[in-house]
Formats: C-alpha cells, sequence, structure tokens
C-alpha cells in the first residue's frame, strides 16, 4: 500500500507507465501541476452566453458605440450557441473546431478571433477562466490578400447616399451624432433647393 494514498503498489505504478506513456517524455510531475492549475481552481461556472451578456452589459455602460456592441453580440452570439457549456470548459481544438465551422474569409476570421479574445480577456478579469487561459493560442491569425484600396468617385458617393435606407445615413435619427451631415448636405443640395 502506497502510505498517502491508501491505494495499492501495483495500481499506482500500472498508472504511473500508462501516465509517462501518454506524456511522450514530459513530466508527470508537470502534467500533475498543470492539471490542478486548470481543473482545481474553484472558478465560478459561468456559461458562455451568460458572460456574453455580462460583457455587452459592460461595455454598454461604459458608452461603447452602437456598431462595436452590435459586433459583440453578433459574434458573441454565435459562439454562445455554438458553445453551450461553461466558459472554463473550452479548449482550444473546441475553439479551432468552431472557427474551421464558420468558413470565413481571412479578414472575418481575424476579426472574429480578436472578438473572441476580448471575451476571453474579460472572462479572465472576472475569475471566470484561469489567468493563464488561452484557447486562441491554437486559432491562427490568416494572412490577408493585399487588394489594394478602391477609393469612390463623389458621383459613386452620391449614388450609394441616395440608395441607402435612412438609418444608415449620418444625421438619421438611430442615434448618430448630432454634428453629423444629412443626405442633402452630403449630396450637396442647398437647403432652399430641397423645400
Amino acid at each position: 500500500m502506497l502510505k498517502p494514498t491508501g491505494g495499492p503498489l501495483q495500481l499506482a505504478a500500472r498508472e504511473y507507465a500508462k501516465a509517462v506513456e501518454l506524456l511522450a517524455g514530459g513530466s508527470l510531475l508537470d502534467a500533475a501541476r498543470e492539471y490542478c492549475k486548470r481543473n482545481l481552481v474553484r472558478l465560478p461556472s459561468k456559461a458562455v452566453n451568460e458572460v456574453v451578456t455580462e460583457f455587452l452589459a459592460v461595455k454598454r455602460q461604459e458608452g461603447m458605440s452602437d456598431a462595436y456592441l452590435n459586433d459583440i453580440k453578433y459574434r458573441g452570439g454565435k459562439l454562445a450557441a455554438a458553445m453551450q457549456l461553461p466558459i472554463a470548459r473550452i479548449d482550444g481544438a473546441l475553439l479551432r473546431e468552431f472557427m474551421t465551422g464558420l468558413k470565413l474569409s481571412a479578414r472575418s476570421h481575424n476579426n472574429f478571433a480578436r472578438c473572441i479574445g476580448t471575451i476571453f480577456e474579460f472572462a479572465k478579469s472576472r475569475g471566470y477562466l484561469p489567468k493563464d487561459f488561452d484557447a486562441l493560442e491554437s486559432v491562427s491569425v490568416m494572412k490577408l490578400k493585399n487588394t489594394g484600396i478602391d477609393i469612390f468617385t463623389p458621383e459613386e458617393i452620391a449614388k450609394l447616399l441616395q440608395a441607402a435606407p435612412s438609418q444608415f445615413l449620418p444625421g438619421s435619427p438611430s442615434g448618430h451624432s448630432p454634428g453629423s451631415v444629412g443626405r442633402n448636405q452630403a449630396l450637396g443640395l442647398e437647403r432652399s433647393a430641397v423645400g
């Protein structure tokens, strides 16, 4: 018998041999320490959707823009829908599978990863994840193609503004800044000519 555990010596020897085999030359003691650090720390069990909702509320209270909040809501919502489990149970393999399944362009992939990373950093700051948590390390950053920058002519901008729904226009009542120009000003139409 092994004194500290009360287990039989043969069982201990068998488990030790199997652990060493699984570690492929790695240290059993290091593996045990890593396991304890990740699994025996008392973390609150927060579901991904709870963390995303809390993060959104904090960012809304901090006065972040509607565009930023909508981005977090969309990308965080996708993560929460796919990962219906405590956030601390997400690992690199799960996250890599999730990101691959989205089938995104390189830019969208990188934007998604950045957004998810921000949510994970928030979860770490709240104590929902271990401080050394980094599931994103297994998600590669995709190389962007250099496609150049297109510049619209004033005529093209005018056509876009004419066709755009009012909620997408500067100065619309949907929350844009009061100093924004309206559709007619952006098109160069004088107030007297409009009515």
